[in-house]
């Protein structure tokens, strides 16, 4: 699924998403995003046994939407 400008989009039916999934849907670098979850703008998990963090599609929608 992609973007009217060519850009992956997120899977909908997902429910939550890595940083790099986050990072190629919103154009927002890797790094960049990291300090956002970092600075408590935008939510993520890493739950117990993984090494990643998560962000739920839902909270992403909403830092979106905020425009932050």
């Amino acid at each position: 699924m992609t973007h009217d400008d060519g850009t992956p989009a997120l899977d909908k039916a997902k429910l939550s998403c890595s940083v790099a999934e986050a990072s190629a849907a919103t154009g927002v670098s890797q790094e960049q995003l990291r300090k956002i979850i970092r600075s408590g703008n935008l939510a993520a998990v890493s739950p117990p046994g993984f090494s990643r963090l998560l962000i739920r599609a839902a909270d992403l929608q909403d830092w979106l939407d905020a425009g932050e």
